[in-house]
């Protein structure tokens, strides 16, 4: 499937600034005032047409009308590719958009001209829609978790090195200046010998239940919302509910804790590597001992350093989406775009995030959590080419730790993993884990 595309990519892919920076040679003897209306070309206060970065949006639930609310002026969203349509004449509605729709995202990946697309469709989907966009020549923001397994992760990082695309992960503590200040203190010793790091224990999404099949409505593309995952009747209930079923989402576990992950590995300067040791620390816990839905067994993580992380904090407990780092001489407990220290004085001057003033949130004390300056310094990338703040290799050590501990409460046994070769130690039931099978016309493809 994926390699159709490539052969578009000269069409799709070799865009108007592409273009423009090809023929820069010959700028010097062409007179572009002539070419180029007065209207197009930036000047102080204005964003010329060649300054907007074309975008596209897989996916429009929930977060694709956040995306929508929070995409900085210097991008226009043109298309959107939905596989349900109600999804999409219902943002309509509220939100008067005025982009090309299509059920299938191959579709619009032909005939729209796009600079850019964000993924933010069902979780096992995010890098099956960003590996054909990556070979249709666009570059990728990729919300989280950034990958369903750790396999099809590995090989759209590499694949967007190949192509030379610019790759973001939706892990928007990257961008925001106080969680960078704290993370990057902590890392570097600022507030004394790391001792302790406790963050939360995230549920992991459960087994399909037998379901009746249904009537596909006309308003579905069923095979394109399955995507690699196995073949199934439709049943609307998968829809609606799919965050609680293993084979499109690690719930929790990959939505929030993928947050919390990158956050951790950043702190422990071990943000391009991995854990080398996974174990559960008590017997397999469930939210609901009765349908054994829910599963959320701690864990102890232990890296090459020797830190550890320990994985057990309630709901409720501590940061949703961060951890608590008790050090030397600070006690700090990071959430994303707030914390909480002992000494309460830690920082005495709060650096400031512009973009968070802007965002659209339903709740104003999490200004900043959307993620409005991760957006815009993915677009800037876009346009200087320069590495993203949650560039591809980041982004697959977080979606691999997501990954990582969803095996870990699966096989409810202790694991020993090489961050290197990205594989499990002499243990090939967890291994099989790493590549499960992905549905025939949605294979990855393969890296030479």
């Amino acid at each position: 499937m994926l390699n159709r595309h490539a052969a578009n990519a000269t069409r799709n892919g070799m865009h108007r600034r592409q273009f423009l920076r090809r023929t820069a040679a010959g700028a010097a003897v062409i007179p572009l005032p002539w070419l180029i209306p007065s209207s197009a070309i930036a000047r102080p206060g204005h964003l010329g047409a060649n300054d907007r970065v074309d975008v596209a949006l897989f996916g429009m639930g929930f977060r694709g009308g956040q995306m929508l609310d929070n995409m900085p002026e210097t991008a226009r969203i043109v298309a959107v590719a939905e596989p349900d349509s109600r999804k999409v004449m219902e943002m309509k509605r509220r939100k008067g958009g005025s982009w090309t729709v299509y059920s299938d995202y191959r579709r619009l990946l032909d005939e729209e001209r796009i600079d850019a697309v964000v993924c933010c469709n069902t979780d096992h989907n995010h890098v099956n829609t960003a590996l054909a966009a990556c070979q249709a020549g666009t570059d990728l923001y990729v919300e989280k978790p950034f990958c369903h397994t750790i396999a099809e992760g590995r090989v759209l990082v590499e694949l967007a090195k190949k192509h030379g695309r610019i790759l973001q992960a939706g892990t928007q503590s990257r961008s925001i200046p106080l969680n960078q200040l704290l993370l990057c203190g902590i890392r570097d010793g600022k507030f004394g010998k790391l001792r302790a790091v406790v963050c939360r224990t995230y549920r992991i999404a459960g087994p399909i239940p037998n379901l009746a099949a249904e009537r596909l409505p006309e308003w579905m593309n069923w095979d394109v919302w399955l995507g690699p995952a196995a073949k199934r009747p439709y049943a609307e209930q998968l829809t609606k509910k799919w965050l609680d079923y293993e084979d499109f989402s690690q719930w929790t576990n990959g939505g929030w804790g993928a947050h919390s992950y990158d956050m951790i590995q950043h702190a422990l300067g071990a943000d391009t590597t991995g854990p080398v040791e996974i174990w559960p620390t008590e017997q397999r816990s469930y939210l609901d001992e009765e349908s054994k839905l829910g599963m959320n067994t701690k864990l102890q993580v232990k890296y090459r350093s020797g830190d550890v992380v320990r994985m057990e904090l309630a709901r409720g407990v501590g940061p949703d989406v961060g951890a608590i780092f008790v050090c030397d001489d600070a006690k700090i407990e990071i959430n994303r775009n707030t914390f909480k220290s002992n000494p309460p004085n830690l920082i005495k001057e709060l650096p400031p995030d512009p973009d968070a003033i802007q965002e659209v949130t339903a709740i104003p004390a999490r200004r900043g959590w959307m993620g409005r300056c991760h957006l815009r310094n993915w677009l800037e990338s876009v346009k200087t080419r320069r590495p993203p703040n949650a560039y591809g290799e980041l982004a697959q050590r977080a979606g691999t730790l997501c990954c990582l501990t969803t095996i870990a409460r699966l096989a409810n046994r202790p694991l020993k993993w090489d961050p290197a070769r990205e594989q499990f130690v002499g243990d090939d039931e967890a291994n099989a884990m790493v590549n499960p099978p992905r549905r025939k016309g949605y294979e990855l493809p393969t890296m030479k």
